[in-house]
């Protein structure tokens, strides 16, 4: 499928995208982000929503101030909504549905000084994990029930240090790690998170 869009606003290219589905009508959904104007402190970033069902476009406009939110960082769907991670270290989510904007805080051990913090989904939830500067592997997931928002620590082993992993956990939901010993012999580790929720 080709999708051809036009570009509006003062941003040429979008400095971000996302792609997810409207849970409530199974319509999918094209997100794309492009800085559009600058009002005192805050920077207006113009959203266009694609619904690929009916071919229509929705443009919403938020406030946002400068330099919080990560254009680095992928977004993530989960639940029916995108998620991207800011630099401040709070998450701005859009409901594909509503098509609003909202605000999830991270869990109360996450401050602005974490580093290497990841968003992804597994078993369409959204998970956190920050994989620098622990020696133990904590991953948390995001439990939603109507408007009720709670972060879960579902994984936290000491066992699995950041130094043995062989590839990005948080991509493939499998953690997978090796221990070497004092006595030269190597053991594989793994885990299928999934299994853990």
């Amino acid at each position: 499928m080709l999708i051809c869009i036009l570009l509006l606003g003062r941003s040429k290219s979008p400095m971000n995208v996302g792609f997810g589905k409207d849970i409530v009508t199974g319509a999918y959904k094209v997100v794309l982000m492009y800085l559009y104007d600058r009002i005192a402190t805050k920077t207006l970033i113009k959203t266009h929503v694609f619904n690929l069902s009916n071919g229509k476009r929705r443009c919403i406009y938020f406030p946002y101030v400068e330099n919080q939110f990560n254009i680095d960082k992928i977004s993530t769907f989960a639940n029916g909504s995108l998620y991207w991670l800011n630099n401040n270290l709070t998450i701005t989510a859009l409901d594909l549905h509503t098509e609003l904007f909202y605000e999830v805080l991270p869990p109360s051990c996450f401050t602005k000084y974490s580093n290497k913090v990841y968003l992804w989904s597994l078993k369409d939830r959204l998970c956190l994990c920050e994989v620098e500067d622990l020696s133990d592997v904590d991953i948390w997931g995001l439990q939603q029930e109507g408007s009720s928002v709670k972060w879960e620590k579902f994984l936290s082993d000491s066992a699995f240090s950041k130094e043995c992993f062989e590839h990005p956990y948080w991509m493939t939901g499998v953690l997978t790690c090796y221990q070497i010993y004092e006595d030269a012999s190597t053991a594989l580790c793994t885990k299928d998170l999934a299994a853990l929720l």
